[in-house]
């Protein structure tokens, strides 16, 4: 029986979708617990998604939204996730986010370090790519 060991990459897009504008492109980190969450997908016990969340965080608010989009591209063999955060969803600064599973109540990935400022006129668009090579 041949063993399969997955490596997991990641990389998170933050925009403001009404200008277009780029405010961070980079790699994360991907969880300790993402292994237990793609295990657990393949069962798909309970048939919803094992990924379904993103949060933004900073001082004074966590703000999680649902994911809006997931999408399959077979040409790198990645998994995208992406949510919109609405003006009225917070206003402040954003210093880490997270990729998570609702029903485990587990992080998948995690971008940290971040010093995002959004007001409470502006949107933020949160994209993920995660590559399992």
């Amino acid at each position: 029986m041949e063993k399969l060991k997955p490596q997991l990459k990641g990389y998170i897009t933050i925009t403001n979708p009404k200008t277009g504008k780029v405010l961070f492109a980079g790699e994360n980190t991907i969880a300790g617990d993402a292994l237990e969450i793609t295990a657990r997908s393949l069962s798909n016990l309970n048939g919803a998604p094992s990924i379904d969340l993103i949060t933004a965080i900073g001082q004074g608010f966590s703000a999680a939204k649902f994911i809006s989009t997931a999408t399959y591209d077979s040409q790198d063999n990645s998994m995208n996730f992406q949510a919109l955060f609405m003006e009225a969803d917070f206003d402040g600064t954003v210093t880490e986010t997270k990729l998570s599973s609702s029903l485990l109540g587990l992080d998948f990935a995690t971008k940290i370090g971040l010093s995002i400022i959004k007001g409470n006129t502006s949107m933020l668009s949160i994209a993920w790519k995660i590559i399992m090579t």
